[in-house]
């Protein structure tokens, strides 16, 4: 019984010693600024949230902006994309951004200071 209690002690600490090794390998190979992006980009698919989400010009103007409630955004494949489904006036559509924009997670219910701290005064009017 001995025998067989120091070999699950061997097996455990070994098991340790793996995990604890991996997740060292991944701090320091991604780095820990790495891993939290790596974390919220997973969030971001993974559970819905509150965003606002603002496309702007080439010269930083505001082009479009939508105001999501638990939503769930991807990203787009092999792209600097992404895409969600925004509904408006009970109808539905797949939205696919690419190239200049911005994700801001609301917490709290901060959707004006959101919209004044990233939009006012960036819109640009178009004849």
């Amino acid at each position: 019984m001995k025998e067989f209690l120091n070999e699950y002690k061997a097996y455990i600490v070994t098991v340790i010693g793996i995990l604890l090794l991996v997740a060292i390998l991944l701090v320091v190979l991604i780095g820990p600024k790495g891993l939290e992006k790596e974390y919220h980009k997973w969030r971001t698919g993974a559970y819905g949230s509150d965003w606002l989400v603002i496309e702007y010009t080439d010269d930083g103007y505001v082009m479009d902006f939508w105001e999501l409630h638990n939503c769930f955004i991807s990203n787009e494949e092999e792209s600097d994309g992404i895409y969600f489904v925004y509904e408006e006036n009970k109808k539905s559509q797949v939205v696919h951004i690419s190239g200049r924009y911005k994700l801001i997670e609301i917490k709290n219910d901060q959707w004006e200071w959101a919209k004044v701290r990233y939009i006012k005064g960036r819109i640009k009017k178009y004849d």
